[in-house]
């Protein structure tokens, strides 16, 4: 109650504005909840050319960006990528796209050796690291080229 002894007005939100309040502020997933997601077939690829600036914007390749369609909708990656960026589901998830990419693109691009695919691989531990868990398995994939430093770009020659 006002000090007049009159109700406070209560607030009055749209439709619209809820759903831009529920946008701001995003569901954070469990790790048990991502990694169903990927034995769901939950996970897909979407591909963000990259152009080579010295060679008047030529695409030469891209990088693989993962996606997550949860519920009917496209989950935003920091709802979920940050959560299993340290844990063992971001091992599953590296090895998910090396073989979707494999799955997707590895012919066309032994076709075409000079193109490279970008795959983001967890922060954890030095290069090496990466080179001697995510290489293995990028080779045993059928992609045919492991970037030495620890970056990992699938086609190149």
């Amino acid at each position: 109650m006002s000090s007049q002894g009159f109700p406070r007005p209560v607030p009055y939100q749209t439709s619209f504005e809820r759903g831009i309040q529920a946008m701001a502020q995003p569901e954070i997933y469990t790790e048990q909840q991502i990694h169903q997601a990927i034995i769901n077939n939950e996970m897909f690829l979407e591909y963000m050319p990259t152009v080579s600036l010295a060679e008047n914007l030529r695409c030469v390749g891209a990088e693989a960006l993962v996606r997550w369609k949860h519920d009917g909708h496209v989950v935003e990656p920091m709802a979920f990528v940050p959560v299993v960026e340290n844990t063992p589901v971001a091992g599953a998830l590296t090895y998910w796209v090396i073989d979707q990419v494999a799955k997707e693109l590895g012919p066309w691009l032994k076709r075409n050796p000079c193109t490279q695919i970008g795959i983001n691989v967890p922060p954890r531990g030095p290069g090496p690291w990466r080179v001697r868990v995510c290489g293995p398995h990028i080779k045993a994939a059928g992609l045919p080229w492991l970037h030495p430093a620890g970056g990992h770009r699938a086609g190149h020659p």
